[in-house]
């Protein structure tokens, strides 16, 4: 696929998540019921008419989708795909309740088990996260749909992601609504181990992923069920920065559509501290 080609299909990809957020932020400012999926997991009219949006609007690239909204599709027919999406429409339903902001618009675009790119989109801060290629990520402000023709004009804007080494403090990410005992743990363990301070930031979505990529946090380990939905846009993003999402089932890098969308532990990082924090946690299981 050509550089041109996968340069339409990232700007479709920000239009959707942006018409979603439109979506989300009105459904966001009033009261809205609550139901309940099989796995006791929370979904509102945001959720599902935020997959209808996007998927709408992706329609026209004619690839195949996995969506958290959408039913299982038979592995028997997901293993033929090449080029797919993989998409959640709304990141953080939790978050998305209680009304505390942390909630995001993950759409990621996939060759076979790998990533190609990612958007991550914060409706209600408008900051978007999005890759082009595996070695350049950046940061921006979206307040209205882009075309081709002023696509190059937005990149200018935007903040190239950089992994940044801080001096002293060590930043790690966590999940606010899933922070669990072997997290904990793990947060213990750095703290007794490292003369560095230590700060824990909690907050919900991918968009922690994205603290990581942006050098804000130094890793995420998330001790934890998550689906591929919920780490693959990420993890593009991460990526080309140089950052890794480590299955630790496998010690490899997440793979995609698999038989089983769910994913085991993961540990994500980038640069030398945050590999080091993931080493260190490695010997410390011997």
């Amino acid at each position: 696929m050509s550089k041109a080609d996968l340069t339409q299909l990232l700007i479709l990809a920000i239009n959707s998540a942006f018409k979603a957020g439109i979506i989300q932020k009105e459904i966001y400012s009033k009261d809205f019921d609550i139901e309940y999926k099989s796995d006791s997991s929370p979904l509102t009219q945001a959720d599902k008419l935020s997959n209808e949006i996007i998927k709408k609007t992706l329609k026209v690239a004619n690839f195949p989708f996995l969506s958290e909204e959408d039913s299982e599709i038979d592995y028997n027919i997901r293993k033929k795909w090449d080029y797919y999406w993989i998409i959640d429409p709304l990141d953080g339903t939790k978050e998305f309740i209680k009304k505390n902001d942390e909630f995001s618009i993950n759409i990621a675009f996939a060759y076979k088990s790998k990533v190609i790119f990612g958007v991550v989109y914060s409706p209600v801060t408008s900051e978007i996260y999005f890759n082009i290629n595996s070695s350049k990520a950046y940061k921006s402000r979206l307040i209205s749909v882009i075309n081709y023709n002023n696509f190059k004009e937005f990149l200018k804007k935007a903040k190239r992601l950089n992994t940044i080494e801080p001096s002293d403090n060590i930043i790690i990410a966590a999940s606010r609504s899933h922070l669990n005992e072997k997290t904990q743990s793990f947060i213990n363990f750095i703290k007794s181990n490292y003369k560095n301070q230590v700060n824990i930031l909690n907050i919900g979505s991918a968009i922690k992923i994205c603290l990581v990529a942006e050098g804000i946090a130094q890793c995420y380990p998330r001790f934890g069920p998550t689906s591929e939905w919920d780490t693959a846009a990420g993890q593009a993003i991460l990526n080309a920065v140089g950052g890794k999402i480590i299955n630790l089932n496998t010690l490899q890098e997440i793979k995609y559509n698999r038989k089983c969308s769910l994913n085991t532990d993961f540990f994500a990082y980038s640069g030398i501290i945050g590999e080091k924090l993931f080493n260190d946690y490695l010997s410390s299981l011997k």
